[in-house]
C-alpha cells in the first residue's frame, strides 16, 4: 500500500476493492489514522457540526411547513390534503 497525502485519489493498495482503481479504501483510511490519530478527532468534530447543522435545517424546514400549513384557510388545507393524498395513491402508498 502506498498513500499520497496530497493526491489520495492516486493512491494505491493490492486489496480487490482498490486494486488499479482511482478510489480510497478502508486500508488507506486505517493506515492514514495509523498515522496521524490527531486527525481522528478533527474528522469526529467535522462530523458532529455536519450533524448538527443538518438538524437544525431540518427543524427549520419543519418550521416552515408549520407555518406554511397554518396560514391556509379551511378549503385550502382541504385542496392541498387532496392533492397531498392523490399523489399517495399514485404511488401506490396507502395511509
Amino acid at each position: 500500500m502506498h498513500i499520497i497525502l496530497k493526491k489520495p485519489k492516486t493512491s494505491t493498495c493490492t486489496c480487490p476493492f482498490a486494486h488499479e482503481r482511482f478510489v480510497v479504501c478502508k486500508h488507506m483510511v486505517g493506515l492514514y489514522f495509523t498515522a496521524f490519530p490527531e486527525e481522528v478527532d478533527h474528522l469526529l468534530e467535522e462530523a458532529k457540526r455536519e450533524e448538527q447543522r443538518q438538524e437544525k435545517e431540518y427543524q427549520q424546514h419543519l418550521k416552515e411547513i408549520r407555518s406554511y400549513v397554518n396560514s391556509l384557510k379551511k378549503a385550502e388545507l382541504q385542496q392541498q390534503l387532496y392533492e397531498a393524498l392523490m399523489e399517495l395513491e399514485q404511488r401506490d402508498t396507502y395511509w
